[in-house]
């Protein structure tokens, strides 16, 4: 799992927005790596320090649109949980890993694409993403 980015992801608006992705000829290199949560807000903060301790540079959170989260705030719970994770990795002074919340609605492949490798450019040129 070593230099690998996971994209935690719901199995709603997230997968549709990742598999949209997909059919609009957008591909992630093979170091990004997807697991399904029944919904962002079923993410802690273990889960997430632990994918960063077993290797992984970089975890994203994937969640649908604010105003769209088919169980009514889970994405917002995630958002509130990964920032708590940047704030203790920061103090910390962790430096090669980040940790980051993504929105995204099945219409929006290229600009979830463009966000994704962004990110990713972001953590591994800076060491870390903030």
């Amino acid at each position: 799992m070593a230099d690998s980015i996971l994209i935690m992801h719901c199995k709603e608006g997230a997968k549709r927005a990742l598999a949209r992705m997909t059919e609009e000829g957008y591909t992630l290199p093979a170091r990004f790596k997807t697991f399904e949560l029944p919904c962002t807000g079923s993410v802690n903060e273990v889960l997430l320090m632990e994918n960063l301790q077993n290797g992984a540079s970089g975890v994203i959170v994937l969640g649908c649109r604010k105003e769209n989260c088919k169980h009514m705030d889970g994405n917002l719970k995630a958002e509130r949980k990964v920032a708590r994770i940047k704030k203790m990795l920061s103090e910390a002074g962790v430096e090669g890993r980040f940790v980051e919340m993504v929105f995204a609605a099945p219409d929006e492949g290229k600009r979830l694409h463009d966000t994704l490798l962004r990110l990713a450019q972001e953590g591994h040129s800076e060491g870390k993403h903030e």
